[in-house]
């Protein structure tokens, strides 16, 4: 049993525990225990919005596969470089200037590894340039020793940096962040008092009664400044990051939710401090509670519909299938 595994099983022993209505908080545990503990987060309900069937191919069959933490954004390197610049360098590192292999130099490379690396004068056609070995073995040995980490070329480091300089030069955002009582990365357990469900969330900034979430954005359309903040109260509605907000206060006990928004474009990073109103928080709320009664309803049941509103009806009194019309 790997030491995450181990973390994680600790950690569902203390979840199981929780009582209706209680709160469980854990500081400093690591993301992926966070991740692979008990509970729905925001992200889950979410998914559920697709539909059961969907939540259900994805959590609990495993027949939808998640995201592999392969792919690289620009967005989490920022983030960490805003909330934990710390952290940054057990998961990232710059990339060297010396150049990968070609395509031709690898093939040739890893074909003379494979007859055991034969002199050039036992085999002269299998040797590879010195330059191959050069550049091959120091990739090779690179990884080796970063194996866990996400190689990030010089561009979107930089990029990153300055969405991370941006927002720490923001007077609101830079307050939340030097607040001597800033916590982050903070997990919270609650067990839903209607339905027993463990509901979850990780802070990004918590301050006393405030949570604050950091987005990195890109709007994909020119926004004139004056309709700026009607684009980004849309894209809060159609990213259901409401629903998550509410989720987090509902969870924290937090009395106020702020949202620090910052444009990815290179050269263009404005920064933005939203708080979510309370008419916003609570339309988030009657749509993450209308989900988990949902959640619960199909796990008590063992069913797991498709898309509601495709699902074809049989009418008892006409004896035939109501289908919907587009």
């Amino acid at each position: 049993m790997t030491e995450t595994q181990k973390q994680i099983d600790e950690l569902n022993e203390l979840i199981d525990r929780i009582l209706p209505e209680e709160t469980l908080i854990k500081f400093n545990i690591p993301n992926e225990v966070y991740h692979g503990s008990k509970g729905d987060s925001s992200s889950k309900i979410k998914d559920s919005l697709q539909s059961m069937m969907f939540y259900n191919a994805r959590y609990n069959t495993n027949e939808i596969e998640g995201p592999t933490g392969a792919h690289f954004d620009v967005g989490n390197l920022a983030h960490a470089m805003i909330l934990e610049p710390e952290t940054v360098e057990h998961s990232y590192l710059l990339k060297p200037d010396t150049p990968q292999p070609t395509q031709p130099q690898r093939d040739k490379y890893d074909k003379w590894v494979k007859l055991g690396k034969p002199s050039k004068e036992a085999n002269p056609k299998a040797y590879p340039t010195a330059l191959a070995v050069e550049r091959c073995e120091f990739w090779d040995d690179l990884h080796a020793k970063s194996e866990h980490l996400k190689i990030v070329d010089e561009e979107n480091w930089t990029l990153a940096e300055n969405m991370a300089k941006a927002v720490n030069s923001n007077p609101m955002a830079k307050k939340l962040l030097q607040h001597p009582s800033r916590n982050s990365e903070v997990s919270y357990f609650k067990r839903d008092g209607e339905t027993g469900r463990i509901l979850k969330c990780r802070t990004d900034i918590d301050v006393g009664s405030i949570i604050a979430d950091v987005k990195t954005i890109s709007l994909r359309n020119k926004i004139d400044e004056d309709y700026l903040l009607n684009i980004l109260y849309s894209e809060v509605v159609r990213r259901k990051y409401h629903l998550s907000a509410a989720m987090y206060c509902d969870i924290t006990g937090a009395d106020e939710f702020l949202w620090i928004f910052v444009n990815k474009e290179p050269n263009y990073h404005w920064v933005a401090v939203i708080g979510a109103s309370e008419k916003l928080l609570e339309q988030g709320r009657e749509l993450y509670q209308k989900q988990v009664t949902k959640l619960q309803s199909s796990t008590e049941l063992n069913h797991w519909p498709e898309p509601s509103s495709i699902q074809r009806t049989y009418n008892p009194y006409n004896e035939r299938l109501e289908i919907p019309f587009i």
